[in-house]
């Protein structure tokens, strides 16, 4: 068989087998169902989705609280595990309206819990600070204030101060 005779062959081939193709994809087509057009979407108006409050929310609250405590936004970093583990926490004991709100309260009346601790108490509100506060702050937050008001006692001493005619034990 010659080189032109084999090509001949094997354009007759190809060709049978495009005819064969084509007939294939006539009948699949009108053996298929046509395909209807949508359905046009009811126009219901439909509620977004709350996302849930997380520790990253109590994060921006706290920094924004912050922010309006010293009048300009500070930089205090990205928080770690650590902080968000006590976030996860605060919002699972408490609830996302109460930690809002004892956020606020706790960062806006950071100047006066600064003053009264008698010199434990510096920098500025962190969340491990509230984690370690929590319950003097969410009983602030809610109407129950037990803390004795140390504004009326300046001293920054702790020793005793009884009458001068006190026997005592002492050193």
């Amino acid at each position: 068989m010659s080189t032109r005779a084999g090509l001949r062959a094997l354009q007759r081939r190809i060709d049978r087998q495009k005819a064969r193709t084509e007939e294939a994809r006539v009948e699949g087509a009108a053996k298929r169902p046509r395909r209807r057009a949508p359905a046009p979407l009811a126009l219901e108006p439909v509620e977004p989705v709350a996302k849930p409050i997380n520790s990253t929310d109590v994060e921006r609250w706290l920094k924004a609280g912050v922010a309006q405590l010293y009048g300009k936004p500070i930089n205090q970093g990205r928080w770690g595990a650590k902080e968000r583990k006590l976030a996860k926490n605060l919002l699972a004991d408490f609830g996302p309206e109460m930690v809002e709100r004892a956020v606020a309260h706790f960062c806006a009346h950071w100047k006066t819990m600064v003053h009264n601790s008698r010199g434990q108490l510096d920098g500025m509100p962190t969340i491990n600070l509230l984690w370690g506060m929590r319950a003097r702050v969410f009983a602030e937050v809610q109407g129950i204030d037990n803390t004795p008001d140390r504004s009326a006692r300046p001293e920054d001493s702790d020793e005793y101060r009884g009458g001068s005619g006190a026997k005592g034990i002492g050193w």
